[in-house]
């Protein structure tokens, strides 16, 4: 449907934009999943304008429509920004294969998307998250967090150690 009917369509029935398919996916993983070449800008503003909860909402494979736009080719930048911006740990989410979203854009077959993907998921910074270095690129999944004072710590803790005797 061109932009101006759905427009039409949301101002009239915001609820439409809550409303899951028989498949159970909400219009905007629709659009994602469905449009998986070139997915609409203006769609996926009108929609997130409307409920913007729907880029946190998972489908029956834990998947978030991060990781739909991650799969897809041809995503613009803002795309990846407007789902960012309207969950940003999202990024952080490994679907029900245990892969994150930055997994599937590292795999996209469409360079220029890979490119704005993982760039886009490298410069997310949700506040909750800062400065813990959880993001799939820095650390593994399960790994515990190290802070930076317990690192240098075990680090001077075996260079002390290691050292030869006099």
């Amino acid at each position: 449907a061109p932009i101006s009917v759905i427009k039409m369509l949301l101002k009239i029935y915001p609820q439409a934009a809550r409303a899951k398919s028989d498949d159970g996916y909400l219009p905007l993983m629709c659009h994602l999943l469905m449009h998986t070449e070139s997915p609409s800008e203006d769609i996926v503003e009108v929609l997130l304008d409307t409920f913007p909860g729907a880029a946190a909402v998972v489908d029956e494979n834990n998947q978030l429509p991060i990781h739909a736009a991650c799969k897809a080719t041809g995503v613009s930048e803002n795309i990846f920004t407007m789902l960012l911006r309207a969950y940003p740990k999202g990024a952080y989410v490994c679907d029900a294969e245990g892969l994150y979203p930055v997994d599937y854009a590292a795999k996209n077959k469409d360079a220029a998307t890979r490119k704005l993907a993982l760039a886009s998921l490298i410069a997310n910074d949700p506040e909750e998250i800062r400065g813990q270095r959880r993001h799939p690129l820095l650390r593994h999944p399960h790994a515990p967090f190290r802070d930076e004072h317990s690192l240098r710590h075990r680090q001077g803790h075996r260079a002390h150690h290691h050292e030869p005797r006099a």
